[in-house]
This record gives structure tokens, C-alpha cells and sequence, in this order.
């Protein structure tokens, strides 16, 4: 394995690429600790470097909980950087313990050496909403889902997806992507979730990258319940779902990395030197708990996803003209990796039995009277928002 402490388990991680160095930063726990679940409430965060994602250098811990009493005394849990105009930034969760609970904050760090981070002393800078969210005080669970910030630079400033659950529904169907945003990533504002499919208890270690032409979000699950449109519904570990119209479609992805047990649960795309490679956290070998980085893959195509059934595409393409009055055929075809003339069809379908309205260039809705044609879309304010893919 191409990172195997032997004093530490290993598990969630993030990455950030400069100048041709990759830099990882990865949760930590001692292995005398015995018990594995004890490494939650013992979690650091560690260090380490490669250029060529097998042989790494250790470096120096870079976050360490606060002092007792703090917001983050108990643990540092998982987090993302990327770089901003003068240094570099990382947000992290932050864990105290209320009546024996963690209560989970979201914190921000600087660096201008991606070695030596420095807390900033808003801290913590994003907290859970509750007109939208769980707290800490509604969940029924023993950790609410306020976690594993996935930062990147947008036109605006930054974005912030965050591992969540909704405040409503039944808690086994709560998981969810909630957002925020910030001008200058230290004064953020949470939005309604992006992504909330009602299908998982938990979508964890969010990241969002676009892979050729498509708008990626990667997140780690368990099984997914009830299971109906999902491939691999038995399975647990890392997924990434495809943006269709204004948000991510649980219908249209694939599986970096996944089985039936969940001995590989975190895994990420990487991009280095103009190629895609993939890491993933091992997390059980025989029954035994490992906690490494396993060797370097290639990114392969078929981990994004292979093609819908047409019954399928065509459902979600009525949805999108149905709640964004038109679609273009050169979007679709895009988002859906088929041909333009596959996707004139699935139109002509749709047209021949009066569910949408064909125009020049892809079709409407029925009540958008005298349109002849439709120009490209633009995103409404619900829509996932560009964002540069954070470590570059």
C-alpha cells in the first residue's frame, strides 16, 4: 500500500497539488488505541508529500484539536484546501463533545508553505442552519452531519458543500449536501442543500470536480435505500453523481470505488501532470481493520458512469424541460455522453407523445408559447455553481 503508517491508522484524506507535488492531508489516530472506533474522538490531522502518488514523505502533524474547552478540543475531522490569492486555505471540522456528543463545526486554516497552518481566530466560520439542517440538539442520532468541507474558488469568492442531513423527513432518509458560501472565507452564508436525493442516512467526504465535460459530485455512501434508479444499490463506498439540468441526478453516475462490505469507503479523483488518477482509504483486509492509502489506479471512463437506459434519460430530460421551460440538444447530449441525433430522438419521442414542444435547437415546455428556438441556459440561483476544481 502506498501509505501504510505503522503507529497510525490512516483513513479520510484530501489533497492539494503544487508545482507538481502532491501534497495530502489525511485523518490519524494512534494504533495502540486498540479500538478502532475509539480513533474518532483521537483524530489529527497528518502530513505528507509524493510526486508520484507511491513513494510519500512525512511531514510534520498539521492540525491538532484546540485547547480544552475550545469549540474543537475533542478531534479534527475531515476537511479540504484550496489555494487562494496570497497563501493557502483549509477548512476542517472541529469536534467538541456535549453530554457525550460530538458537536460538529466547521473551521478555517491558512498556510502560506501548505506545512504550517495556522487557525484563524473567527473560528468556527460555518455553522449548521436549522431552518434547513440538524443540529446538534434535534438529531437523533449520536452525530448530527455538519462535516467534511469541500472548499473551491468560484467567481464570487468560495463555496463550501458540507456532509449534512436535512432537519425534516425520516432520519434514515436525512442524508444531504448542504452549501455555503463566502466573498472571503471567513464570513460564509449557508444555503438550502444542493443535493438531497432522500435515498442514504449519510452522503459523506463531498468533492466536486468536472471531468471533461461533466460537473462531478463525488461523495462516499452506504446502501442505498429504497434502491429503485440507483445502480449498485448494495453497494457501499465511493460514488459520484452527474449534474442533469439544476442539480446532481441520483440516476446518473458510477462508482470509483466500492463492495458489499465496505472495505474501501473514501476514495478520490486526483489529477496530476494532466492525467487523472484515483487514491482510496482501505479500510478492512480479511476482517482485519487496515487504515492505509492503497496504490495509485488510473481514472478509468467506466468509473463516471456508462450509459442510461433511454427510458431513464428520457424521464429526467422531460424533468428538465418541465422545470427549466427548455433544454438544448447540445446540453443534453453533453451531460449525458450520447450524440446529439440519440438525443433528437429521445425529443421526438417526448414531442410525438405531447410532453414537450420541439423548437430549433431542442424543445420546450408546451405552455412557452411563441418560442422558435432556445439559447443556452443559465443557471438560476439553485443551481450547483461553477467552481475550479479546489488543489489546483
Amino acid at each position: 500500500m502506498t501509505l501504510h503508517l505503522p503507529d497510525r491508522w490512516v483513513w479520510d484524506f484530501w489533497p492539494i497539488v503544487d508545482d507538481g507535488r502532491v501534497h495530502l492531508y489525511y485523518l490519524q489516530a494512534p494504533r495502540s488505541l486498540g479500538d478502532p472506533e475509539l480513533r474518532h474522538l483521537n483524530a489529527t490531522v497528518g502530513h505528507a508529500s509524493s510526486t508520484d502518488l507511491s513513494n510519500w514523505e512525512i511531514h510534520d502533524d498539521a492540525l491538532h484539536p484546540g485547547e480544552p474547552g475550545a469549540w474543537d478540543d475533542a478531534a479534527i475531522w475531515t476537511g479540504s484546501a484550496c489555494r487562494a490569492d496570497d497563501d493557502w486555505l483549509m477548512l476542517y471540522t472541529g469536534i467538541t463533545l456535549e453530554e457525550g456528543r460530538p458537536v460538529e463545526r466547521i473551521g478555517l486554516a491558512r498556510s502560506t508553505d501548505l506545512h504550517t497552518w495556522h487557525k484563524h481566530d473567527a473560528n468556527p466560520v460555518i455553522e449548521t442552519d436549522p431552518r434547513w439542517y440538524e443540529s446538534p440538539h434535534t438529531s437523533d442520532r449520536w452525530q448530527h452531519g455538519w462535516r467534511d468541507p469541500h472548499i473551491g474558488k468560484t467567481p464570487d469568492g468560495f463555496e463550501a458543500l458540507i456532509s449534512a442531513r436535512t432537519s425534516q423527513g425520516p432520519s434514515r432518509y436525512r442524508g444531504s449536501i448542504g452549501r455555503a458560501t463566502s466573498a472571503d472565507a471567513i464570513h460564509w452564508t449557508v444555503h438550502p442543500p444542493v443535493f438531497a436525493p432522500g435515498r442514504f442516512s449519510e452522503i459523506e467526504v463531498p468533492h466536486r470536480h468536472r471531468i471533461g465535460r461533466r460537473d462531478l459530485l463525488f461523495v462516499s455512501t452506504h446502501k442505498t435505500d429504497p434502491a429503485h434508479d440507483v445502480d449498485g444499490h448494495d453497494l457501499i463506498g465511493t460514488r459520484c453523481f452527474s449534474r442533469v439540468g439544476q442539480n446532481w441526478d441520483i440516476r446518473v453516475g458510477g462508482w470509483l470505488d466500492s463492495d458489499a462490505g465496505g472495505s474501501t469507503y473514501t476514495a478520490r479523483p486526483i489529477r496530476v501532470d494532466g492525467r487523472w488518477w484515483v487514491l482510496r482509504t482501505v479500510a478492512f483486509v480479511d476482517g482485519e481493520y487496515v487504515a492505509a492509502i492503497d496504490d495509485p489506479k488510473p481514472l478509468d471512463a467506466a468509473m463516471l458512469g456508462g450509459p442510461l437506459l433511454p427510458a431513464v434519460r428520457r424521464r429526467i430530460i422531460l424533468e428538465e424541460v418541465l422545470t427549466l421551460r427548455s433544454a438544448r440538444t447540445a446540453e443534453l447530449s453533453d451531460r449525458f455522453g450520447v450524440s446529439p441525433q440519440t438525443i433528437r430522438r429521445d425529443l421526438g419521442i417526448l414531442s410525438d407523445e405531447q410532453l414537450v414542444q420541439r423548437v430549433h435547437g431542442g424543445a420546450v415546455a408546451f405552455e412557452t408559447p411563441g418560442v422558435a428556438s432556445v439559447t443556452p441556459t443559465t443557471p438560476t440561483s439553485t443551481s450547483p455553481p461553477s467552481a475550479e476544481a479546489p488543489g489546483r
